[in-house]
């Protein structure tokens, strides 16, 4: 199973230090890290990530974090997401929504290092520890992110066709 997290901060210096410690804690991971208005598009569009980190509040941004959460449901199906803010109360009752739509794996309060960082690696290890992806699920999120990830635009309209195809065949059509 691809275990690659994307985190995605409005600010450059917690989105590395979050992706960095992160890294540190769950080396068998991959941890990359967006700030930029226009990277962390992106990156949501054109990279396989498994779960994604999302700042809510994006001051000076033309999107928010909900934005962002949005975008991922739409171009990355499998994927889930992390909602982390330091204003969680103020947004709750969108939250909420989100939650209940299934859009969200978590939410987390920013805080200190030292306490944030075990709360996700709990949320991220307990997310591959689920019996929840059954053997075919993962094959399908493998293929999808090799697919995703290819810039050759030949090679990735093949590899598109072929998880179509992997998909259908799970869903029990044959022809």
């Amino acid at each position: 199973m691809n275990k690659t997290i994307l985190v995605i901060d409005d600010e450059e210096l917690q989105a590395k230090n979050l992706a960095d410690a992160l890294q540190k804690e769950l080396p068998e991971f991959v941890f990359n890290y967006v700030w930029k208005e226009d990277e962390i598009q992106k990156a949501v569009v054109s990279t396989f990530y498994s779960i994604a980190l999302v700042d809510l509040r994006m001051d000076g941004y033309k999107f928010d974090g909900f934005d962002i959460i949005d975008l991922i449901s739409d171009v990355n199906p499998f994927s889930k997401v992390v909602a982390v803010s330091a204003y969680t109360e103020e947004y709750m009752q969108k939250l909420s929504d989100y939650m209940s739509d299934g859009k969200l794996l978590s939410i987390t309060d920013k805080d200190s290092f030292d306490k944030w960082i075990p709360k996700l690696k709990d949320v991220i290890v307990a997310y591959y520890n689920k019996e929840m992806n059954p053997i075919t699920v993962q094959v399908l999120e493998d293929s999808f992110a090799e697919a995703k990830n290819e810039a050759d635009a030949f090679k990735k309209g093949k590899m598109f066709e072929d998880f179509v195809v992997n998909l259908f065949r799970q869903m029990g059509f044959v022809h």
